[in-house]
């Protein structure tokens, strides 16, 4: 095993463990073709009702990073237990079904940043 080998096992071994996004496993994303789809660029993304989605159907959030906004790099979404790091350029997907209508709430990984969907 070379060096770029042994580093990059023990990166994929450790980025869990840090909440560092990773490559994604090839395949589809359990829901996707059926999802209401929403795309939010952050970090302007991070305001109130930034979308209104349908309770009861799955909802396919996109988090784009368009520029960098320190802990708002990091995107949580905590009805789905959801949190991913992302670089500037990177875009992370969480497919997620809200069961009543209110508010799906998403932040930044310290909390500072704030926004949400409308759920109808």
């Amino acid at each position: 095993m070379n060096i770029k080998t042994k580093i990059a096992a023990l990166a994929a071994t450790a980025a869990p463990l840090l909440g560092v996004a990773t490559a994604a496993p090839a395949g589809p994303i359990p829901g996707l073709k059926t999802a209401q789809k929403i795309t939010i660029s952050l970090p302007a993304g991070y305001k109130s009702g930034a979308a209104k989605v349908q309770a009861g159907k799955p909802v396919a959030l996109t988090f784009k990073l368009t520029g960098d906004a320190g802990c708002g790099n990091t995107i949580a979404v905590p009805a789905a237990k959801w949190t991913k790091t992302l670089q500037v350029g990177q875009s992370a997907t969480v497919v997620y079904t809200p069961q009543k209508s209110g508010v799906l709430n998403f932040q930044c990984g310290m909390g500072h940043m704030k926004g949400h969907l409308i759920v109808k």
